[in-house]
């Protein structure tokens, strides 16, 4: 899973800002739809190059269901997140 929120400050809001965060899943399987993001093994936490599916947002619990942050996305990638999740919403 990727965690979508952040906070006012760019800090992701898993471990003490909040009882609850945002995430989308992340799957081996990229369609080239415009609401999920490639995501390649190589610049990133991730094993396996991988797709963001922005269209299948979750609330979680945080504290209940994240237990650890592997990693997180460079900026023109979490830039690529906030497009697709702004599409994925009707935002844009």
């Amino acid at each position: 899973m990727l965690a979508a929120t952040r906070n006012a400050d760019g800090r992701s809001p898993v471990h003490g800002a909040g009882p609850t965060t945002l995430v989308v899943p992340v799957t081996r399987t990229y369609r080239e739809y415009p609401f999920e993001v490639f995501v390649e093994a190589s610049g990133s936490p991730l094993e396996t190059d991988s797709s963001s599916r922005l269209h299948q947002i979750r609330t979680v619990s945080a504290p209940e269901r994240i237990h650890s942050v592997v990693g997180s996305l460079d900026g023109p990638r979490m830039a690529e997140v906030d497009e697709a999740l702004q599409l994925s919403l009707g935002l844009d």
